[in-house]
Parts: structure tokens; C-alpha cells; sequence
């Protein structure tokens, strides 16, 4: 887990800022129904951020690869670390609709 949160870790302000935007946008537009938006609109921006960090400073990745995880599984268990993440602030802000 520790390496999956020193790889997260260049990136957790920009995915946190996409996150509270749409926790924002939540809250702006009132109704549970845009969810499926939101979701688009974390995904592209979770896309983004991680073409921007592998097109940037893909010679880091060989810090983990020594440590015996791919790049493929790296970007998924950060993906899915950022999405839970999300997720939990998502039901948060439903809760004060």
C-alpha cells in the first residue's frame, strides 16, 4: 500500500480539486441525477492527470517496477484509490442535499 501512496501522492491536490468540483457541482445543481455526469467528468479529468504524469515523469516509473508492480497496476490501484476516495466525498455531499 505504501508505494501506491508515494505514487499518488504527485498528484492527490489536482484529483482532490476535480473531486470537491464535482461535490460542488453536486450541491450547485441540487438532484442525485447528474451522478452519472459527475462520474464522466472525474473520469476524464482521473485520464488526464495520469497521461500528464506518465507523458512527464514516466522515468519514475522504474522506481516501481524494481519493486515488481507493472505500470498497468500501478495506474489501476491509484484509479481505484482515487475513486473510492471520491465516492466517500460524493455520498458525503448527498447527504446535505
Amino acid at each position: 500500500m505504501r508505494p501506491i501512496l508515494t505514487f499518488y501522492k504527485p498528484f492527490v491536490f489536482v484529483a482532490t480539486f476535480f473531486s470537491l468540483f464535482t461535490c460542488y457541482l453536486l450541491l450547485s445543481w441540487g438532484s442525485v441525477y447528474y451522478v452519472l455526469t459527475l462520474f464522466w467528468i472525474k473520469a476524464c479529468s482521473s485520464a488526464l492527470i495520469g497521461a500528464a504524469f506518465h507523458l512527464g515523469r514516466s522515468e519514475q516509473l522504474n522506481f516501481y517496477h524494481n519493486l515488481g508492480l507493472s505500470t498497468i497496476r500501478l495506474y489501476l490501484l491509484a484509479a481505484t484509490l482515487d475513486f473510492l476516495l471520491w465516492v466517500t466525498m460524493i455520498i458525503i455531499a448527498a447527504r446535505f442535499l
